[in-house]
């Protein structure tokens, strides 16, 4: 069998802070022998996510840290608890980040550790981009990714004519689903999981579409709900 993953999993795979994580990694574990492929906009997807939420709590932490001088002079200990404190009000701003602070926290607790407080800055600058980067290694870390799909555009034109009277929440979620569409000949049969019950809803009535339009078999895939 082969399977493959929706954003929302895959950014509760590598954000160990995320309520998805457990669940998500116990999915993985049970699927030890099945073929994982990845479809190229839940990588981009993912990717972009992670860059945004980080750079978010970010853009929050640069209006209360002390200038660079300033931090310089600060001890770890009361640093952090400079950040904690923070923290606490980007989260009762902001409670959807509670995951990514908490994340970031983590963080910054075993970066100064080992470094000096005046380079914590350098070392925030990055970190949204060293976590968008690192979303291939960290899957291949929990599940080998066997291949990668991207939408086949000489199958796209039936597809879309299928799909005429279902509209999707977004761009990325139709997509996924042409993606997922356009390579069905090579992937069936497969498991695609997500945590959007929406998403879910409209992959299950544009495949019933398909399956009549296109003739494919109505188990070649099916849209599980994690």
């Amino acid at each position: 069998m082969n399977f493959s993953l929706d954003s929302n999993i895959i950014i509760g795979l590598v954000n160990t802070k995320h309520p998805l994580h457990e669940t998500s990694i116990y999915l993985i574990q049970g699927k030890r022998n099945d073929n994982f492929f990845l479809c190229h906009t839940v990588l981009k997807e993912s990717q972009t996510v992670l860059r945004n939420r980080i750079n978010e709590i970010m853009a929050e932490m640069i209006r209360f840290l002390p200038s660079l001088q300033e931090i310089s002079k600060l001890g770890s200990f009361k640093l952090t608890s400079l950040i904690i404190e923070e923290f606490k009000q980007i989260i009762n701003t902001n409670p959807r980040l509670e995951d990514f602070v908490n994340l970031i926290y983590e963080e910054i607790e075993i970066f100064l550790k080992d470094n000096p407080t005046e380079r914590l800055p350098d070392f925030l600058s990055q970190l949204s981009l060293r976590y968008s980067k690192s979303i291939q290694r960290k899957l291949e870390e929990i599940h080998p990714i066997s291949y990668k799909i991207s939408l086949k555009r000489k199958n796209l034109s039936a597809v879309k004519e299928a799909l005429t009277e279902i509209e999707f929440e977004d761009t990325n979620d139709l997509r996924i689903f042409q993606e997922l569409m356009t390579n069905l000949n090579e992937i069936k049969p497969a498991e695609f999981f997500s945590n959007d019950l929406e998403f879910i809803k409209k992959c299950e009535q544009g495949y019933a579409k398909i399956v009549n339009h296109l003739g494919f078999d109505n188990r070649a895939i099916s849209f599980k709900l994690l």
